[in-house]
């Protein structure tokens, strides 16, 4: 029904599907009435509902679920601003391999006072993302060296590697 094919679009009963299959654990599901009720297209808008159904997805590994509930708490859209949150968040989505989520995490812990305010990670983060291509990154990790002590850019290096190697064997066990 979302899209229209072999039916006439409609986002209403798109969602009332959605719902369905969400309530049977179906994560792509929970995290699209998320989608949903943020944007109000198909389901009422609802920043409450919609942070209900996008932790739901993100407790099941779902990452552009965990990406969302990071960015929605690190930008208090429509609810608290909560920095505690975002970087839980965004560190799960990071970890999964979102670059966006990486560069954001990043930003997070070198410029908003998220205790233990961490240069090294900040670094380290920014690098990952910077390898997975993300064009801002690379520039970004660059001024932060410039403010980092030499102790704090090996450590960057070093959780780098330790995050890489992560990386390669989770891959390796696909």
């Amino acid at each position: 029904y979302e899209n229209g094919i072999g039916v006439e679009a409609n986002l209403t009963k798109a969602g009332d599907w959605y719902v369905r299959a969400a309530l049977n654990g179906k994560v792509e599901a929970q995290y699209r009435i998320g989608q949903m009720h943020e944007s109000g297209d198909g389901l009422e808008r609802n920043m409450k509902k919609a942070l209900v159904w996008y932790g739901r997805a993100a407790e099941q590994g779902w990452p552009a679920a965990e990406y969302r509930l990071g960015q929605v708490y690190s930008q208090g859209v429509d609810i608290a601003k909560n920095d505690l949150q975002a970087e839980i968040w965004l560190r799960r989505a990071a970890r999964n391999g979102i670059t966006e989520a990486q560069y954001l995490l990043g930003e997070m812990l070198f410029y908003v006072s998220i205790p233990p305010h961490n240069n090294a990670a900040a670094y380290m983060w920014m690098r990952a993302a910077a390898s997975l291509g993300h064009v801002k990154a690379n520039k970004k990790r660059r001024i932060y060296a410039i403010f980092m002590t030499p102790n704090q850019l090996v450590e960057g290096e070093e959780l780098f590697l330790d995050w890489q190697a992560e990386r390669k064997a989770k891959a390796s066990t696909k």
